[in-house]
């Protein structure tokens, strides 16, 4: 492909578009192996609704290249459905203050791993957090990391200081694209 003369050796431009909505635009680029004699441009897009959409590719051309459009039909789904569960489950009886751990792990009710979330990108800190609680009073929320040995968890400890019966609840707060989710326990605090 000839690059244009008239902008510095560019090779043009690419519009994204979802329908009518123009998505954003990038620069055409020649692959970087040798071997690929290919132009690419590429962009970012986290959908916001879901349902039956165009997605349409336009080159924009250049002086010596004509512009061009490609278009595809894709279907924009819901939000993934995920499981919170204990691990390990908090003991029936707490002794008041006693540190306690507080774990749960969160996957996909389908099975496989939890996607990280479209609107930050794949970090260690983006597969969303947890929202503990003990009955209205909110403990804190912790990030979910992916452990080894036990998947994808998020953790703190909790120190009660009065008697009573509690229930500690823990909130998945949910990511693009997954749900939130939640799992709670009774609890007995005793001398």
């Amino acid at each position: 492909m000839p690059s244009d003369a008239t902008q510095g050796g560019t090779y043009g431009q690419v519009q994204f578009l979802d329908g009518s909505t123009v998505l954003g635009v990038a620069d055409l680029a020649r692959s970087s192996d040798p071997l690929d004699e290919n132009y690419y441009a590429w962009i970012s897009w986290v959908p916001t609704t879901t349902g039956s959409r165009t997605v349409t590719a336009q080159y924009l051309g250049t002086a010596p290249n004509a512009p061009s459009s490609v278009s595809t039909t894709v279907e924009v789904t819901g939000s993934v459905a995920t499981t919170t569960e204990w691990t390990p489950v908090p003991a029936a009886t707490i002794t008041v203050g006693t540190q306690q751990l507080l774990q749960v792990k969160v996957y996909p009710t389908a099975g496989g791993n939890l996607a990280c979330d479209a609107t930050q990108g794949c970090t260690t800190t983006s597969f969303g957090k947890v929202r503990f609680l003990d009955g209205g009073t909110v403990l804190g929320e912790f990030d979910v990391s992916y452990d080894f040995g036990t998947g994808y968890v998020a953790s703190m400890y909790w120190t009660p200081v009065t008697l009573d019966s509690r229930t500690l609840t823990a909130q998945y707060l949910g990511t693009v694209p997954n749900g939130p989710s939640s799992v709670t326990i009774d609890v007995e605090v005793s001398q």
